[in-house]
């Protein structure tokens, strides 16, 4: 792969402080299968991960290398500044600390069938912080709501399978956790039904609530969407300390709210069978089981990840990772457990 025809676009500020900094514009060219040169859109069609990999190192290091004397001046004058950062889209030049670098809208992003088109006319910001660090993302909402993006999405880019599936998630957990607070309202407000029973099913309804509240944290900060928009600023959160603590939490919240499923199964033998008299049942122990058995288990997972697996941002949940067994194994032996405890039930009420 070559690439050429790298050039600078220069505004009223070299630095990047106000107004219009540099922008970086890539034209690639490269040999088809049939030997013909490939245009810019017939190469993102064409490219594998692997060259778009290579495009974007090449891309990062070129754009350090067009600000390096900036930044060896800002360097030596011992000035607070965020550092040249390429976030996949634009390059975004060394800016003081505490201001707001500017630039215009990438004329496209992303590959193959996902290229977005935006209008130049507009800008994207992104802030440096006061302690000279870039904001997480870059903001590019400007550039995504140009009557010229809003066209070409409507006509070319339709809601993805993954964009509708998303928005079912969201629809169902909100759903979910404004039915559990209504439900939790009830047995708080109504003195009558505090009692063991109710208390453990409190607790259930508030694992429910923190569970979906959780996810739907992790996938707006973590995910976002499946399109190119999602990966400008930093790749978001991916290999970040916030990122794993969102996981680790959601990992907790799950795992209490199948603990909890099992504290009420057990409750119901314990009143079936009447292995204990009823009154001197009392909550702490169903609290320990509930609350604080997964705790335990999410720690022993983290220090594994930490020490076996510490990249990108934990967020591959299922098996395809075997350190995740530290919480699945519990999880199926709870299912495992609460299945038995259905059918002795069953059968207790047959015979």
């Amino acid at each position: 792969m070559t690439l050429s025809n790298l050039a600078e676009t220069d505004g009223s500020s070299l630095d990047g402080v106000s107004g219009r900094g540099r922008q970086l514009h890539f034209t690639t060219i490269d040999k088809g299968v049939d030997g013909e040169i490939l245009d810019e859109q017939d190469y993102s069609s064409a490219i594998s991960p692997q060259l778009r990999m290579a495009h974007n190192q090449l891309a990062e290091a070129g754009c350090r290398e067009l600000f390096n004397q900036t930044r060896q001046a800002f360097r030596n004058n011992g000035t607070a500044f965020c550092d040249t950062n390429w976030d996949s889209a634009s390059c975004w030049p060394p800016t003081l600390a505490g201001l707001q670098a500017v630039l215009p809208c990438p004329a496209n992003y992303g590959y193959g069938e996902q290229i977005a088109q935006f209008d130049t006319s507009f800008n994207a910001t992104r802030v440096c912080q006061d302690n000279g660090t870039w904001t997480n993302i870059s903001d590019y909402d400007s550039c995504s709501g140009s009557l010229l993006t809003q066209t070409l999405m409507a006509d070319n880019y339709p809601f993805t399978g993954h964009d509708l599936a998303m928005a079912a998630y969201y629809i169902g957990y909100t759903a979910s956790v404004v039915s559990c607070c209504v439900a939790l309202w009830l047995f708080l407000y109504f003195r009558t039904l505090h009692c063991l029973r109710n208390t453990l099913h409190c607790n259930l309804i508030i694992s429910y609530i923190l569970m979906d509240v959780m996810w739907m944290i992790m996938t707006c900060f973590v995910l976002v969407d499946s399109g190119g928009a999602s990966k400008i600023g930093d790749n978001l959160y991916s290999g970040r300390l916030e990122c794993r603590i969102l996981v680790a939490f959601y990992v907790y919240f799950q795992l209490t709210n199948f603990f909890w499923m099992l504290v009420e199964g057990l409750y119901i033998i314990l009143i079936i069978f009447r292995t204990h008299k009823l009154e001197m049942l009392c909550f702490w122990p169903f609290a320990l089981i509930g609350w604080v058995v997964p705790l335990f288990i999410v720690l022993a997972w983290v220090l594994v990840k930490i020490v076996h697996d510490n990249e990108d941002c934990w967020f591959e949940l299922n098996i395809s990772t075997p350190y995740n067994f530290i919480f699945i194994g519990p999880i199926l032996f709870v299912l495992m457990v609460n299945l038995i405890f259905l059918l002795t039930i069953c059968l207790s009420v047959c015979l």
